[in-house]
């Protein structure tokens, strides 16, 4: 639920999420995009080379028609005589200004030794017999047929497919389902060449560009996505420190908290936080000044009011009046020491708690035990042999001892023992027999005014001066009921920190 919870509300999920997710998008986007430019620059490119393919073939072509070459088709159904080879030719060397000397030497490459003998001639004859028309990086892809002006076929090379080409009248690109043909002619007309290029070699180039484009992605996007998650990370370090920060205040420390090197969006809620503790630092404060304030004031007239009870019982002769003065002097009594527990809670939520150096607790021990004289029977104590030396105010332990062994002996059922135990690692525990108190009702006993379930009289402020005192002085407190191993009773255990540590 908590996971759930942090997933739909995390701000620095989100964002680290919808930054990585948009850095992706926006390289898949430029990618595909790249993809259909290069696709398109590689048509191009392969539409040039086509073309330039064609103005290649010419010459070879009609070299091979002017020399004589055999370009009958298999059925022996062509018949070209030298007279129209001859016009051909012609019409070719007019088209690049070319006399019959210049165009020989273009289409021979006249040989630099003329005294090489008769069988390197008739070796380099062969060779040239053999080569084949088309002799460029593209010969293995690429197919041709020469055509005349009526359709009939002079040359074609060895894979082509008669079929596939267009007719002579239609120059210029074609695209088919498997090629993309182009066909071009001399400026009379007398020879067409349609060159074809395989599309299955385009989109094999154009899928290997692409490929070549997206494997870096697999790469970037991770290591941008944790990019964007470090940054946010540290981005939000100083709004996690403003969060510690509001965890670590309570009623004992209710100081402003630094908006230093907050980001903008969240000095706002930095300034109401501050407000907020302002407003309930002036409350509390007002609060414990009314406590403390109305406790020392009713000090001295319950004080005056009790005395003058004391003194009514003594010189009453009248039994009756005798008993109304004693149920006086019983109720300022428990207003006198609920004035004190006032005064003592005042103390225990604002006052300071620690001592400045660590100093042994027994002796305060044995001064707290003393006020319980009366009591002593009913007292059964463990202490240590050693000093546990522990950096808590004498006063403020004293006042602690004292609310825990008033609360045992209150609660306790008659005539039963209160266990104290001082342990050496500075464990305080206090045990009483009574009933077994149901963990609601012991979660809520050190709320000031709280008591349980009992007959006993008191205020309910004993346990939350004694919770205040922990608190401020860095201790822990434990309420256990049942004691661990019995169906009955009522355990307190205050942990201090050996000498302060």
């Amino acid at each position: 639920m908590k996971l759930k919870s942090f997933v739909k509300n995390s701000l620095q999920l989100r964002l680290s999420l919808g930054l990585a997710l948009g850095v992706g998008l926006l390289w898949a986007a430029a990618t595909t995009v790249s993809g259909f430019v290069v696709k398109h620059e590689l048509d191009g490119a392969f539409d040039q080379a086509l073309a330039e393919a064609v103005e290649r073939l010419l010459p070879p072509v009609i070299h091979d028609i002017v020399e004589g070459r055999d370009t009958r088709d298999e059925m022996g159904n062509l018949e070209i005589d030298g007279l129209k080879l001859g016009r051909i030719g012609r019409s070719w060397r007019e088209e690049r200004g070319l006399d019959r000397e210049g165009f020989k030497r273009r289409l021979h490459r006249e040989r630099d030794d003329e005294d090489d003998n008769e069988k390197d001639e008739d070796s380099h004859e062969r060779e040239d017999d053999e080569k084949p028309v088309f002799t460029s990086p593209e010969s293995q892809y690429l197919t041709y047929i020469v055509r005349d002006a009526q359709g009939r076929i002079l040359l074609q090379s060895k894979n082509a497919e008669a079929d596939i080409f267009p007719s002579v009248e239609q120059l210029g690109f074609l695209t088919l389902d498997d090629y993309r043909i182009f066909t071009g002619s001399t400026l009379d007309g007398n020879v067409i060449i349609s060159v074809a290029d395989p599309m299955a070699r385009r989109q094999r180039a154009a899928h290997d560009t692409l490929e070549a484009l997206a494997m870096p992605l697999f790469i970037l996007v991770p290591l941008s996505m944790l990019g964007v998650w470090l940054l946010v990370r540290i981005s939000m370090r100083s709004i996690r420190g403003f969060r510690a920060e509001i965890e670590a205040r309570g009623s004992g420390d209710l100081s402003l908290i630094s908006a230093e090197n907050l980001p903008s969006e969240i000095e706002p809620v930095a300034d109401a936080v501050n407000n907020l503790l302002d407003r309930m630092r002036r409350t509390l404060e007002a609060e414990r000044s009314f406590t403390a304030n109305s406790a020392h004031e009713l000090r001295t007239p319950v004080a005056a009011a009790l005395a003058q009870t004391q003194r009514l019982i003594s010189e009453a002769k009248d039994a009756p009046l005798q008993e109304r003065a004693r149920q006086i002097e019983t109720a300022l009594k428990s207003l006198s020491r609920l004035t004190e527990k006032l005064m003592q809670l005042a103390r225990a939520e604002g006052g300071a708690m620690l001592s400045e150096e660590a100093r042994d607790i027994l002796p305060i021990f044995a001064l707290v035990l003393d006020e319980f004289r009366e009591d002593s029977d009913r007292l059964k104590i463990r202490l240590p042999n050693k000093p546990v030396p522990l950096l808590i105010d004498a006063n403020v332990f004293a006042i602690l001892l004292r609310n825990l062994i008033e609360n045992a002996l209150k609660h306790a059922t008659a005539n039963s023992l209160v266990e104290i135990e001082l342990r050496q690692n500075g464990e305080l525990v206090v045990r009483n027999d009574c009933n077994a108190i149901t963990p609601d009702i012991l979660s809520r006993l050190t709320r000031p005014f709280e008591r349980g379930q009992t007959g006993a009289k008191g205020s309910g402020v004993g346990l939350a001066i004694v919770a205040a005192i922990v608190k401020g002085s860095g201790a822990s407190l434990r309420l256990n009921s049942p004691i661990a191993g019995k169906a009955r009773g009522f355990e307190a255990i205050v942990s201090f920190s050996p000498k302060g540590e």
